[in-house]
C-alpha cells in the first residue's frame, strides 16, 4: 500500500516484510515466533529470529557469517518489530549487512531489495535524525562581532522580568536578539531560519563570557545553544499571533 509519494504505508511487520523479500523458513531457529527464518546468499546465511534484547524490548535479530578469502564478519543486529516503510525495513536490513561487511556488502546472488535497500538509507531514524540536526536553525558569528552584543544583552538581562520573552531571528546576514523592546543584532554567517524562536529572560542567564573563534548560535530539540552554553525552553513562533503576544511580554523595569 502506497502514498501519494509513492512510499509504502507506515506500521508494517518486519517479520512480514522479511517474508515478502524471501526469507524461508528454518525451524531449527529457536524464536518467539515460529518458525525462525534464514535467506541464501548462496555464500552466506542470514538467521533471523524474535525475542527480547537485554533491554527487554521484543526485536528481531539478525546474526550469521560473512566469510571472504581474506576475513570473516559477524552480522549480530536488531530490527524493531514494526518498520514505518517496506522500504524502510530494505533499507534497515541493507544498512546491517553493510556495516557488518566494513562497506558495500556483496554477495554471490544479491536478490533486488539490497540494491533498493541502499536507495532508502536516508528513511533509517538515525540518518533522518542527523538530517534534521544538519538542517536545524544555526548560525555562526565571529568573537569579535558577538562579544559587545552579549554583554550588552547580559546587562539587559540583569534588569529583565524573568518571563521576559527574549526574541531570537536570523536573516541570513543578521542575527537579531530582542529583549524588552531592545535589540542587539550582530553579523552572522548560515543558513536563513524559517521562525524566529522566543526563550525566557530567566532562564537565559548567565550568558557565555570566554567566546571562541567563532561563536555558534543553534536551536536544537526545544535547546538554544550559544557557544558552549545550552538554554531551555526554547519556542518557535508559529503564527503572527505568537509574535504579537512576545512582544507583550514584560518589559525591562524603568
Amino acid at each position: 500500500m502506497t502514498d501519494s509519494t509513492g512510499i509504502s504505508s507506515p506500521n508494517v511487520s518486519t517479520w512480514d516484510l522479511l517474508c515478502t523479500l524471501g526469507f524461508s523458513e528454518d525451524r531449527t531457529l529457536v524464536s518467539d515466533v515460529l518458525p525462525g527464518l534464514i535467506f541464501d546468499f548462496v555464500n552466506f546465511k542470514l538467521s533471523a529470529i524474535s525475542g527480547a534484547n537485554r533491554r527487554l524490548t521484543r526485536v528481531i535479530l539478525l546474526t550469521g557469517l560473512i566469510a571472504t578469502q581474506r576475513r570473516m564478519c559477524e552480522v549480530e543486529c536488531e530490527l524493531p518489530m514494526e518498520v514505518e516503510s517496506a522500504e524502510q525495513g530494505k533499507a534497515w536490513v541493507t544498512w546491517c549487512l553493510d556495516d557488518a561487511a566494513g562497506g558495500r556488502f556483496k554477495p554471490l546472488t544479491a536478490p533486488p531489495w539490497l540494491a533498493e535497500g541502499s536507495q532508502y538509507f536516508h528513511l533509517l531514524p538515525w540518518k533522518r535524525r542527523m538530517a534534521a540536526y544538519e538542517a536545524r536553525p544555526h548560525c555562526a558569528v565571529d568573537r569579535n562581532w558577538a562579544r559587545i552584543p552579549l554583554r550588552t544583552l547580559g546587562q539587559q538581562l540583569t534588569t529583565a522580568d524573568d518571563e521576559t520573552q527574549v526574541i531570537l531571528g536570523f536573516d541570513g546576514n543578521v542575527l537579531t536578539i530582542t529583549c524588552g523592546g531592545k535589540t542587539c543584532p550582530m553579523l552572522a554567517q548560515g543558513s536563513p531560519w524559517t521562525d524566529q524562536f522566543s526563550i525566557k529572560a530567566g532562564v537565559l542567564r548567565p550568558l557565555p563570557t570566554r567566546l571562541r573563534h567563532s561563536v555558534e548560535f543553534s536551536i536544537w530539540d526545544g535547546i538554544l545553544g550559544i557557544g558552549n552554553r545550552r538554554f531551555k525552553p526554547v519556542f518557535a513562533f508559529k503564527t503572527a499571533a505568537d509574535r504579537r503576544e512576545a512582544y507583550r511580554s514584560p518589559q525591562t523595569p524603568g
